[in-house]
C-alpha cells in the first residue's frame, strides 16, 4: 500500500478570547461632572445587565473577534477603537473612580491605543475596554459601562433616564 498523498490544508487556529475582570470600574459612583454614574432606573438596571453579560459572551465566542471588535467597518459605528485625546481624557477621569490604580497604571493603559468601546444594544450604553492581543488569545480588559452615553454623547439623542437605582449594589441610596 502507497501513502496517502492527500495533504490537508492546516486549519488555522481560532484565538481564544479571555475576559480579564481586574480593571473593571465596578462601584457606587454619584454623577460626577461629566454626568457619569452608575445609577440609572429601576426598569432599565436589569435590561443593562443582561445585555452587558449578553455581550460578553457574544465577545468570547466571536469566530472573527479582531474584525468584529477591533476593526472599524461602516457596518459596526458602535465597536471601534478610541484615538481621540479628548475621549482619551474622559476615560481617564472616569477610571480615577476606582482608586485602586495608580497613575501610572491608567496612562499605560489607555495610552498603549488599546482603547476600544462597543454598545451593549441598550439605548446608548457603552462598553469600553481595553484589549491584549497575543499570538493566541485577545484578552479583553473591561474598563467600565457607560450607561449614558457620557464618553462619546450623541447629540443627535437626549439620555435623560431617571437616575433612582445604582446598577451597581442595586440600591436607591448609595
Amino acid at each position: 500500500m502507497g501513502k496517502n498523498n492527500n495533504k490537508s490544508a492546516a486549519k488555522p487556529v481560532k484565538k481564544k478570547v479571555l475576559i480579564n475582570f481586574d480593571g473593571f470600574l465596578f462601584n457606587c459612583i454619584k454623577e460626577d461632572d461629566l454626568g457619569f454614574t452608575y445609577k440609572c432606573s429601576d426598569k432599565q438596571c436589569l435590561n443593562y445587565f443582561n445585555h452587558f453579560l449578553k455581550e460578553l459572551i457574544l465577545m468570547t465566542q466571536s469566530e472573527h473577534f479582531q474584525q468584529e471588535y477591533l476593526s472599524p467597518t461602516p457596518n459596526n459605528n458602535h465597536r471601534n477603537r478610541i484615538n481621540s485625546l479628548e475621549i482619551l481624557e474622559r476615560i481617564i477621569k472616569i477610571l480615577k473612580h476606582d482608586h485602586r490604580h495608580e497613575e501610572e497604571w491608567l496612562k499605560q493603559v489607555v495610552n498603549d491605543g488599546m482603547i476600544y468601546e462597543t454598545g451593549i444594544n441598550v439605548g446608548g450604553a457603552r462598553l469600553f475596554f481595553a484589549c491584549v492581543i497575543d499570538t493566541a488569545y485577545f484578552e479583553i480588559r473591561p474598563l467600565f459601562l457607560d450607561l449614558h452615553h457620557i464618553v462619546i454623547p450623541d447629540k443627535r439623542r437626549k439620555y435623560n433616564e431617571t437616575k433612582n437605582f445604582c446598577f451597581h449594589c442595586l440600591g436607591k441610596h448609595c
